[in-house]
């Protein structure tokens, strides 16, 4: 099945989630990538015309960045009279849009900003404060706090107050899913995204998104032509083929642009609806996609920006999402779930009272010994199970 195997080439993760519980995989593969979202959560932009009047680059390390806000801080970009512009916003309520976490990338730490439980780079499942990078990473954050080079309405605000203050002007650095369509769109020429900046010693890692398939093919033990029957499912991803029976037919629901590239018509995707696509074998990956589809420009930029982090080596070897994978008993599930609200209340607390009042080792030490009470080991000890189960497939 040279089709099929050719885009799994491209994103291995996908086999990763459709596994069954007994270790085997019993269906092909479908899959219809969220291409928009691709494989990774909120990036870092700052206002480039407010570099050029500092005359500064844009910054690689937490040194840099840090000094970037402090030439930030006081000056009057939008000319009004008052030094009311921000040098860093974001949101903490929020774990995956326009969220504080984001920073502790920098550090090492690939935090989806609400569990607060990620895959380290051997593969091993990790309380996200026993990183070596979490407590400098919250002391940064207090130091961007204490020289008010962070919004402090940074620990209260929604989304909505972020991008409001972004679409005015107002922010030199932000994080955020992308800039188009976004409410955000009047800052496209202002913005630049860039990867996340190292501190000493540290190298930056983001949260990743595993490829979600299901198995949509099955072949029974009655069929006596196996061989045939996978030759005909792989022509079915033969790219006019399967534009044709997920889109509906060339020339009505889709058709090649100037560029080569499939251009759905109408009403986008939605013309998807009225055809037969539901039913169809279905296999688009992010990479598939960007390839031979015409990309809004939403979407484009996603592609752009994830394009410089995997230069610049950011993306987590192994993505959080294997964790939705793991199957657990109903014990476990059960474990897991009571104790997962006392961690993420725990860690939201400290990390919330570190930003505006720093850590002293007393402060430190009494968080480590709460987040013991609270069996985040014991949480960890059960995904890393069906972790390695599922990485030694």
């Amino acid at each position: 099945m040279p089709n099929l195997k050719a885009r799994l080439d491209q994103d291995r993760s996908v086999l990763t989630s459709s596994y069954a519980s007994d270790g085997h995989i019993y269906g092909i593969p479908s899959l219809l990538m969220d291409y928009g979202a691709a494989q990774f959560n909120s990036h870092m932009y700052i206002n480039k015309e407010w570099l050029d009047k500092i005359g500064k680059p844009v910054p690689t390390t937490v040194d840099e960045l840090t000094d970037v806000l402090r030439a930030f801080k006081g000056e009057d970009f939008n000319g009004n009279g008052e030094a009311d512009e921000l040098p860093y916003s974001a949101t903490i309520v929020d774990g995956s849009n326009c969220s504080i976490w984001t920073l502790l990338n920098c550090y090492g730490i690939p935090t989806d900003g609400n569990t607060f439980f990620s895959i380290n780079e051997e593969g091993k499942v990790t309380f996200d404060p026993y990183y070596p990078g979490f407590r400098p990473a919250v002391e940064w954050l207090h130091t961007l706090y204490e020289e008010n080079l962070m919004d402090v309405e940074t620990l209260t605000q929604p989304v909505s107050n972020v991008t409001n203050k972004i679409a005015n002007g107002l922010v030199g650095v932000f994080p955020q899913w992308r800039l188009i369509n976004m409410g955000i769109d009047n800052t496209v020429d202002t913005y630049v995204e860039f990867a996340p900046v190292a501190a000493e010693g540290y190298q930056p890692k983001m949260y990743s998104k595993l490829s979600l398939a299901t198995p949509a093919i099955y072949i029974t033990k009655d069929n006596q032509h196996v061989e045939e029957t996978c030759r005909w499912l792989d022509a079915q991803l033969e790219k006019e083929i399967m534009l044709n029976t997920f889109y509906g037919e060339q020339g009505e629901h889709w058709d090649y642009n100037a560029d080569g590239l499939a251009e759905i018509l109408r009403e986008g995707d939605a013309a998807a609806g009225e055809c037969m696509g539901v039913n169809s074998f279905y296999y688009m990956n992010a990479d598939w996609y960007a390839e031979n589809m015409f990309l809004i420009d939403q979407n484009k930029e996603r592609q752009v920006d994830q394009a410089n982090d995997v230069a610049a080596g950011c993306l987590q070897t192994y993505p959080n999402g294997m964790l939705g994978c793991v199957t657990l008993s109903s014990d476990d599930n059960y474990t897991v779930s009571l104790l997962l609200t006392d961690i993420q209340t725990a860690v939201n607390e400290f990390v919330t009272k570190a930003i505006v009042s720093g850590i002293t080792d007393d402060d430190w030490n009494e968080f480590m010994n709460i987040c013991a009470s609270l069996q985040v080991d014991e949480y960890c000890s059960i995904y890393q199970k069906g972790l390695d189960n599922l990485l030694n497939k």
